[in-house]
């Protein structure tokens, strides 16, 4: 019976052994497995603003299964652009092409940027500032020297002796002063008189005094009605504008209904010299590409920390208002704001203690805290009920400015929000 622990142990050895062999395998495998795409570390840097971002001839296909072929669309800056259609059109495709995770087979996906920082040209501009400021503030010390010598020389010429003619006159011949006249004292009757009472108006004075305040009724009068025609008139103003608008609006929507479908493809792509300021996104450094996008996917990823750190993942130096701010655009702060801890709530490995909805809220919480120029929203309110979809979809709405919010999904109440839809069969 000593033997029969070893003896089991010994048998067991190879299928733990086998295990533990296939286990390091795969780590082995993961390890030396290669990025599908290849980092551009030393290319092209792109600041912000985005003007547009747009594909040329691209096509895609998944394993020798085509998914686009010769897709040429653009997406514009202040727009929010929707994407609908079936699945498997390749919708999500284009926007993980749009992020570079993959490499399009052939066409390409361009961007108009900005190829210097902005906060580069504000110091400069900042610079320049301060050393014209020195400049001015120079000049008016070396004005205010010069004005001091001169007044200084101005005080010993006078105490040379340079005497002014009235010094001439209060002195005589041999030096003595000049007799002055003295006033005379006031009369010491200083008594207030008593007020004469007004004199009685006569006829011909009533008469005028009655004229006078009737021609300044008249003219209050004419003051109220001119300043009544005057508001009228500007209130007329107004309505035409509005219907001057509102015409220039219905004919511009009118004029969109009889473009072609090219014509309505080719108004959202840039023109021929814009796009020669163009970059092939495969050009441009990938970190910096990375920085002008922020991509929600449709599994939103949850780690097992504080809700608020998991909203600062899409900005780790962001204060806490920044990111109470995000989660009131997605919807999200009054349920934080409803736990034991708020913000410092603890939720579990990928998040199994929150809703499905709840965790496409935190998604969207991180594109809204990122504030990137480009925003690629992958079935964002797949999860949500209308009331919640309703506040993330304004809050979109009143972000976009000039953005570029490219939103992939399946509702139609989700693409009324959008400016422009491309539709993907």
């Amino acid at each position: 019976m000593s033997s029969f622990g070893p003896v089991i142990a010994l048998s067991n050895l190879s299928n733990n052994l086998n295990q533990t062999l296939a286990s390091a395998e795969r780590v082995i495998s993961l390890l030396e497995e290669a990025p599908v795409v290849k980092e551009n570390t030393s290319g092209q840097k792109l600041y912000p603003k985005v003007e547009n971002i747009y594909t040329e001839n691209l096509s895609f296909a998944y394993e020798g299964e085509p998914v686009l072929n010769d897709l040429t669309i653009g997406f514009p800056e202040g727009r929010i652009i929707g994407i609908h259609g079936p699945s498997g059109c390749g919708k999500s495709t284009l926007l993980k092409l749009l992020m570079r995770f993959w490499d399009a087979d052939s066409g390409s996906v361009r961007m108009i940027a900005n190829e210097t920082d902005p906060t580069t040209l504000e110091k400069e501009k900042a610079d320049s500032q301060e050393e014209k400021a020195d400049s001015s503030k120079k000049d008016g010390n070396t004005d205010s020297k010069e004005n001091t010598v001169s007044e200084n020389k101005i005080s010993a010429n006078n105490k040379a002796g340079n005497k002014t003619p009235s010094d001439n006159k209060s002195t005589s011949g041999n030096g003595s002063k000049s007799d002055t006249t003295t006033a005379e004292p006031e009369s010491a009757d200083d008594t207030p008189k008593e007020p004469e009472p007004p004199k009685p108006m006569s006829a011909i004075e009533m008469l005028k005094a009655m004229q006078a305040a009737e021609k300044e009724k008249i003219r209050v009068q004419k003051e109220r009605e001119n300043a009544f025609l005057e508001k009228s008139r500007a209130l007329a103003r107004q309505k035409e504008e509005a219907r001057k608008k509102a015409a220039v609006e219905a004919e511009k929507i009118e004029k969109q209904k009889r473009m072609t479908l090219k014509e309505r493809i080719d108004s959202l792509l840039p023109n021929a010299e814009d796009k020669e300021r163009s970059k092939d996104i495969k050009e441009v450094r990938t970190k910096s590409l990375r920085s002008l996008e922020a991509y929600v996917t449709q599994d939103t990823y949850i780690f097992h920390d504080t809700i608020a750190a998991n909203i600062k993942v899409a900005k780790p130096s962001a204060t806490m208002e920044e990111v109470e701010d995000a989660a009131k655009k997605a919807s999200l702060h009054e349920f934080i704001m409803s736990l034991p801890d708020g913000y410092n709530t603890k939720v579990g490995e990928l998040g199994d203690t929150l809703s499905g909805g709840e965790r496409q809220r935190i998604g969207i919480a991180r594109a809204f805290l990122n504030d990137a120029d480009i925003v690629l929203l992958d079935e964002p309110t797949s999860n949500l009920d209308s009331l919640n979809e309703g506040i993330i979809l304004k809050s979109l709405k009143e972000t976009a400015g000039d953005k570029t919010i490219i939103i992939v999904s399946h509702r139609d109440s989700t693409m009324a929000v959008a400016d422009n839809v491309y539709s993907f069969e």
